[in-house]
């Protein structure tokens, strides 16, 4: 990022960008300085993956780390891996009514 945007609210630019962030609809404030920044910040975030998708790809990893090592252990018996998603969420610490 080259430049950041100038405006007389920090407030409303703050709101803004946090929906650029976080992939939401958002209008450009009156009160900026120069709209292309802000549509340069978002083409910059484009593709970029969400908190979720993050937090998915996190717990994820860690699973086929606890599958991986459960089957060098065992030997080759693959069994359920349901289980190691479930193991990876709790030593992750993420609430498990929460949707992944």
């Amino acid at each position: 990022m080259n430049r950041l945007p100038k405006t007389r609210s920090g407030k409303i630019l703050r709101g803004t960008m946090k929906k650029i962030a976080d992939g939401n609809p958002w209008t450009m404030p009156a009160t900026i300085d120069d709209p292309a920044v802000l549509s340069e910040i978002a083409a910059a975030l484009q593709g970029r993956p969400t908190k979720l998708e993050e937090l998915r790809n996190r717990v994820r990893n860690l699973a086929f780390a606890i599958w991986e090592r459960r089957v060098q252990e065992s030997g080759g018996d693959f069994k359920d891996a349901s289980s190691d998603w479930f193991a990876a969420r709790d030593q992750l610490a993420i609430p498990q009514d929460l949707l992944l």
